[in-house]
C-alpha cells in the first residue's frame, strides 16, 4: 500500500485470483493461466465497482509505481470530472524506439498535435462547402472526439494531447460504469488477458478508450499476484496490432 502513499482517496485492496486457482476451476482454458487470471482479477474488481454505486473506479494493479508526478495527476483524476470517456489509461509499458514511448515522449506529441490540426482544417473546408459532404460525414466523428479529448485535457490540465487507443499494461486505468459492464460480458471464454483484451476493445472503437501521451505509472519487476511477469520479446498482441 506504501505505492498509493499520497492519493487524496480510499484505496480498496482486492485479492487478485492467481493462475493456480483458474486450474483448479477445472474445464477447459483456452489461454495461459496466468493470463486468464490476470483478466478475472480485472473482472473481479469491476464487480465490486458496479456494486458500490459510484460513476468512475480507478483500477491499479499490484505492481504499479508512479512516475511523472503520477501521483498528482491521479488525485487530479480523482478530484475532476472526466466527460464522454470510458477508459482512460494513463499508465502503459514503455519500448526503447517505439514512436510513444520511452525518450521519443517528445516525437509522439508533437505529431499527434500537428494530426489535430490537421483534422481542424480539414473539419473547416468540409463545413464551406457542400462539395465536402461525404468528407463531412467521415469528419464527423473526429470533430466529436476532438471536442472532447479537448475539453478533458482542460480540465485535468494537460499540455500533451489525448489519444485514442489502449497501449500494453493494464496497471493505471480509470473506467466508467459503462465500460465495465461491457467488460464483464466480454471474452468469454478467456482467450486474452486484460492488456490484449483492452487493446482489441479499443481497435473495435464500440466504447471510447483514450490514453494520455505520457505515462504516469510504470510495473516494477517483482513478482505479481496472478504470477510472473511475461518478458517474451513479441507477444501475440504485438502481432495482433502490428498486422493492423
Amino acid at each position: 500500500m506504501s505505492r498509493t502513499c499520497g492519493l487524496e482517496t480510499e484505496i480498496i485492496r482486492v485479492s487478485a485470483v492467481t493462475g493456480r486457482e483458474v486450474k483448479k476451476l477445472g474445464g477447459p482454458i483456452f489461454a495461459p493461466a496466468n493470463n486468464v487470471a490476470n483478466w478475472h482479477s480485472h473482472m473481479k474488481v469491476l464487480d465490486l465497482f458496479l456494486e458500490s454505486g459510484d460513476e468512475y473506479c480507478v483500477v491499479l494493479e499490484d505492481d504499479v509505481l508512479f512516475v511523472n508526478k503520477g501521483v498528482e495527476f491521479l488525485n487530479k483524476v480523482i478530484k475532476s470530472s472526466v466527460s464522454g470517456i470510458d477508459i482512460l489509461q494513463f499508465g502503459y509499458l514503455t519500448t526503447k524506439g517505439k514512436l510513444d514511448s520511452g525518450q521519443q515522449d517528445k516525437i509522439f506529441r508533437t505529431k499527434m498535435k500537428f494530426k489535430r490540426l490537421l483534422v481542424t482544417l480539414l473539419i473547416e473546408v468540409a463545413s464551406s462547402s457542400d462539395v465536402f459532404n461525404k468528407l463531412k460525414v467521415r469528419l464527423n466523428r473526429s470533430e466529436r472526439i476532438l471536442e472532447m479529448f479537448m475539453l478533458n485535457e482542460q480540465i485535468l490540465g494537460l499540455s500533451s494531447p489525448l489519444v485514442e487507443g489502449f497501449e500494453a499494461g493494464t496497471h493505471c486505468y480509470l473506467i466508467n460504469r459503462k465500460a465495465a459492464s461491457v467488460l464483464l460480458n466480454y471474452n468469454k471464454p478467456t482467450l486474452m488477458g486484460a492488456d490484449l483484451s483492452l487493446i482489441v476493445l479499443s481497435v473495435a472503437r464500440n466504447i471510447l478508450i483514450a490514453r494520455t501521451t505520457l505515462s504516469y505509472a510504470i510495473q516494477d519487476d517483482t513478482p505479481v499476484s496472478t504470477g510472473e511477469h511475461s518478458r517474451l520479446k513479441f507477444d501475440l498482441g504485438s502481432i495482433i496490432i502490428s498486422t493492423n
